[in-house]
């Protein structure tokens, strides 16, 4: 469950870039 917030943060993250 906590991997679900890492993978949103990085694609986030690739969204930004």
């Amino acid at each position: 469950m906590r991997s679900n917030w890492t993978i949103a943060q990085k694609t986030f993250e690739e969204i930004l870039n």
